[in-house]
């Protein structure tokens, strides 16, 4: 199994994040899910599979796992009803001093954004 070591803080395995947009009767439909899997952080195994969770690491910063940014229902952020973003991992350093060392604010691995601009979802057409 491929294996990612972000930092030497956190671990994981296989992961996957999907966003679309269905339409249902002219409405548009946001749908998301992303699955992060092998989880360990700091060394200590943390099941997470497609539930959302939120992990702060002293000295590091917040893990979030499975967020979800916009749409209706975000985990993350405000809603926003014209885009949605579903990130399987995101690493968020707030640690001036490690932000100093490594150069990065952020990681995030696995991500889809789904919008719908222009209407698509539209019964009667452009």
């Amino acid at each position: 199994m491929a294996s990612l070591n972000i930092l030497g803080v956190v671990q994981t395995g296989v992961t996957s994040a999907k966003a679309r947009v269905d339409s249902v009767g002219g409405q548009c439909l946001f749908a998301t899910r992303s699955f992060v899997d092998d989880v360990a952080i700091q060394g200590a195994p943390v099941f997470v599979g497609t539930n959302y969770l939120q992990v702060t690491i002293p000295l590091v910063g917040v893990v979030q796992f499975n967020a979800t940014l916009g749409g209706p229902t975000p985990t993350s952020g405000a809603p926003n009803l014209n885009i949605v973003t579903q990130r399987a991992l995101w690493l968020q350093i707030t640690n001036p001093s490690l932000q100093m060392m490594t150069g990065v604010k952020e990681v995030i691995v696995n991500e889809a954004t789904v919008d719908i601009a222009g209407n698509p979802c539209s019964t009667t057409g452009p």
